[in-house]
């Protein structure tokens, strides 16, 4: 919606399959492409990218911030791999990076972003609803990583 050029990383050729028939421009499989920043590198020129989305956080941050291009800035939205980490800081500072946490945004954000949605027509992908009775089965999807989209519940 805002043009830019997307770079997936994924460990499921699945999903980076049917991110790709989305129309995201570069898939890398992180599994069979361990160096994954090299490639990163490679698609940009040397340049590294302005925006990443880091979704596992703790030492994992360093990677992103080797493929971020000066001036660029790190959303950190997950923390899949724990809640600490040693941060390369004096890389964040030579590159001038943004690193910014997020959470949970405002009511205002929510209504701003379902606006451009549907503007746009853009619907989110949802893997699969469950009953709320189901709630443990939910989670245990949800644990196992392997849905594409969001998991959600349906209060009846």
């Amino acid at each position: 919606m805002s043009g830019a050029k997307v770079i997936l990383l994924s460990s499921s050729d699945e999903k980076l399959s049917l991110a790709g028939k989305m129309g995201v421009h570069h898939l890398i499989n992180y599994r069979s492409s361990p160096a994954w920043e090299s490639e990163v590198l490679e698609l940009t020129n040397g340049l590294g990218v302005d925006h990443v989305v880091e979704v596992v956080g703790s030492d994992h941050i360093n990677r992103s911030i080797e493929v971020l291009a000066l001036d660029g800035t790190i959303s950190l939205i997950g923390l899949i791999d724990g809640f600490y980490g040693n941060i390369n800081t004096a890389k964040i500072m030579s590159k001038q990076i943004r690193l910014q946490g997020i959470e949970v945004g405002s009511k205002e954000m929510f209504t701003r972003m379902n606006k451009a949605l549907d503007v746009n027509q853009i619907s989110p992908i949802v893997d699969k609803v469950y009953a709320f009775e189901d709630a443990r089965e939910a989670l245990s999807a949800l644990e196992k990583g392997t849905h594409f989209g969001k998991i959600a519940l349906a209060f009846k």
